[in-house]
C-alpha cells in the first residue's frame, strides 16, 4: 500500500499530522550504530512525561531499530541457516559449545559477569586462529556461544554490542536476516497514536504497526491496553513483541482466559497488556463488584490500542457484558427504592394524560414537539399510535425529531418528563428533573465526581489513612450499587410487560 492511500483512510480531525515527511524524519535518525544497552538508554530519557513532536519521531525511531534486530538480526539464535558464511558460523558455534574452552575456567562458575569479559572472549582465541577466521565471523560466532550461555536468563538481559550488528550485515550480504520496518507500519502507528483509526490490508503488518503507539504512550508512563480479537492472538502479539519491549526496558504481558485472579493481576501489573475487549470488560465487572478490600486485578484504564475498530467497538458493543453478585442492601433500601421508582411512574404516568389530551382525537393537527415529548414518555402509547396512523407523514416528522434528537436531559423535548424510553422499547433514561426528584428521597446518587478526586489525591500524595480510602471506596461503591439498582428497577417497571418479558 502506498503511504497517501493509508493517510486517505484516517479518520481524524488533522490528518495532515502524519504524512511522508513525518516518516522521512523517522529515517533521518541513524541509530544503527547503537549498541543494545544504548538504545534502551536513548529511549529511557525521554520516559516519564508527554513526549513533543520531535521527540516522538526520534523514539519512533528507536523502537523500528529495536524492531529490525529482534524480528531480524536475531533469528540467528533461533533458526538452522542453511547457506553460505552464516551457515558456517552456525556451524562454528556448535562446534565450540561441544568443546566448551570457556568452560575450563573457574570464573565460569563463579563470576556472573564472566560472558561479558575478556577472560570468556580470549578463552575462544585459540579455536578462532585454528579455524583462521575474520574478524567479523569471530565477532558473529562469539555472540552465538554467548547468547546459548546466557540462555538461562531473562532476554531482555541479553543486550548485544554494536559491532555484532555491523559484523552480522558484513556477513549477510544477501540479506537473510534483513527485517526492515515499512513505511506504511511507521505511518500508520503515528497515526494511531495520534488517535487516528487506520485501516490496513491483510499481510500490512497491523502488529508491528500498534506496538509503535503501545511504546509511546507507555514511555510516557501510561498503562496501555492493546486489544485484539481473540486469545490466541493476544498470546502470539505478546510473544511476539516481547523481546523488542523488554529490550527497551518495557514490559509486557498477556491476559488470556484460564488465568487465576494473581496471574491476571501480575498481567495487568506490565505497561503493556494484551487481551481481548471481552477479558478486559469481565475483569472491569468483577473488580467493581470486588469487597474495598479486596484486591482488584486491573490498574488504571487510560490508553487502548483497537485492533479491528469496528468489529471491537460497533459489532461486540451491540453485545453486553452481563455479570451477577449478590443483592447490595437489605429489604428496607430495596423498598425505599421501590416507592421512588413508583413515585416517577405515577408522575410520569399525569403527564402522559396531559400530553394525550392535546394530540386529542382528530380536529386541529398536533403540535410536533408535542406529539415528540409523547413518544418519548410513552413510543407504545395507543392514543399516539392512533393519531400517527392516520397521519403517516407527521409520523415519519416524530421519527425523525426523535432519532436525531442528542438528548440532553434537559432538553426542551424533554421538558416535564422524569425518564424517556426510546422508541424501540429497548432503554429508559432518567432527565435531569428524574435525577433531582430521586436525590431528593434518596440523597446524592449520581454525582461521584467528588469522591473520586478525594481517592485519586489519596493515592497520590499517599496523605490518607487507608481507612480513609477505603472508607471513600465504599462510599463510591455504595453508590453505584444504589444507581444501579434503580435504573434496572425503573427498567423492569417501564419496559418489561408480565406474561410477555417474564412470567410469574
Amino acid at each position: 500500500m502506498n503511504p497517501a492511500r493509508i493517510l486517505e483512510r484516517l479518520h481524524s480531525p488533522h490528518p495532515g499530522l502524519v504524512d511522508d515527511s513525518t516518516v522521512a524524519h523517522v529515517r533521518g535518525y541513524d541509530f544503527s550504530g547503537y549498541s543494545d544497552a544504548e538504545l534502551r538508554q536513548a529511549l529511557s530519557q525521554k520516559s516519564g512525561s508527554p513526549l513533543t513532536g520531535t521527540e516522538v519521531e526520534e523514539a519512533c525511531a528507536v523502537l523500528v531499530e529495536a524492531v529490525d534486530r529482534r524480528m531480524g538480526a536475531w533469528r540467528l539464535f533461533e533458526e538452522r541457516l542453511e547457506k553460505g558464511r552464516l551457515r558456517r558460523c552456525d556451524e562454528l558455534a556448535g562446534r565450540l559449545m561441544a568443546d566448551a574452552p570457556h568452560r575450563a575456567r573457574l570464573a565460569y562458575y563463579t563470576d556472573p559477569g564472566f560472558l561479558e569479559s575478556e577472560e570468556f572472549a580470549s578463552s575462544l582465541e585459540p579455536s578462532f586462529r585454528g579455524w583462521r577466521l575474520g574478524e567479523a565471523e569471530r565477532t558473529v560466532v562469539r555472540m552465538m556461544v554467548y547468547v546459548e550461555e546466557k540462555a538461562g536468563f531473562p532476554e531482555s538481559h541479553m543486550l548485544l554490542p554494536a559491532g555484532f550488528y555491523r559484523a552480522l550485515r558484513e556477513i549477510d550480504c544477501d540479506g537473510v536476516l534483513a527485517f526492515r520496518v515499512t513505511d506504511e507500519q511507521i505511518m500508520a502507528g503515528l497515526a494511531l497514536y495520534r488517535g487516528a483509526i487506520v485501516e490496513m490490508d491483510a499481510g500490512e503488518g497491523k502488529t508491528v504497526a500498534a506496538a509503535i503507539p503501545a511504546m509511546l504512550h507507555a514511555i510516557e508512563d501510561r498503562p496501555v491496553h492493546v486489544i485484539t480479537a481473540n486469545d490466541y492472538l493476544a498470546g502470539r502479539d505478546a510473544d511476539l513483541l516481547a523481546p523488542v519491549y523488554e529490550s527497551l526496558g518495557l514490559t509486557v504481558g498477556a491476559v488470556q482466559g484460564p488465568m487465576t485472579d494473581d496471574e491476571r493481576r501480575n498481567a495487568y501489573g506490565r505497561q503493556i497488556v494484551y487481551g481481548t475487549l471481552r477479558e478486559f470488560g469481565f475483569d472491569f465487572l468483577r473488580d467493581t463488584l470486588r469487597p474495598p478490600l479486596d484486591a482488584r486485578v486491573q490498574r488504571s484504564l487510560d490508553v487502548a490500542v483497537v485492533d479491528e475498530a469496528d468489529h471491537a467497538l460497533i459489532d461486540q458493543a451491540r453485545t453486553p457484558l452481563i455479570i451477577s453478585g449478590e443483592p447490595v442492601g437489605g429489604r428496607r433500601a430495596f423498598a425505599r427504592t421501590r416507592r421512588v421508582v413508583e413515585e416517577l411512574v405515577s408522575r410520569q404516568g399525569r403527564v402522559v394524560e396531559e400530553l394525550e389530551g392535546l394530540v386529542g382525537r382528530g380536529g386541529d393537527a398536533a403540535p410536533l414537539s408535542v406529539l415528540g415529548r409523547l413518544s418519548l414518555a410513552d413510543p407504545d402509547n395507543n392514543v399516539l399510535r392512533d393519531y400517527l396512523a392516520e397521519n403517516p407523514r407527521i409520523e415519519r416528522k416524530v421519527r425523525r425529531l426523535v432519532d436525531s434528537l442528542e438528548l440532553t436531559y434537559d432538553d426542551d423535548l424533554a421538558g416535564g418528563l422524569l425518564f424517556v424510553v426510546d422508541r424501540r422499547g429497548t432503554s429508559a433514561a432518567l432527565t435531569g428533573k428524574g435525577q433531582r426528584l430521586v436525590e431528593a428521597r434518596l440523597g446524592p446518587m449520581f454525582d461521584t465526581s467528588d469522591m473520586e478526586a478525594q481517592l485519586d489525591e489519596a493515592h497520590r500524595g499517599h496523605a490518607a489513612s487507608e481507612d480513609t480510602v477505603q472508607r471513600l471506596r465504599r462510599s463510591i461503591d455504595r453508590r453505584h450499587a444504589r444507581m444501579n439498582q434503580l435504573h434496572q428497577m425503573l427498567r423492569a417497571c417501564v419496559l418489561l410487560k408480565r406474561d410477555v418479558d417474564y412470567v410469574v
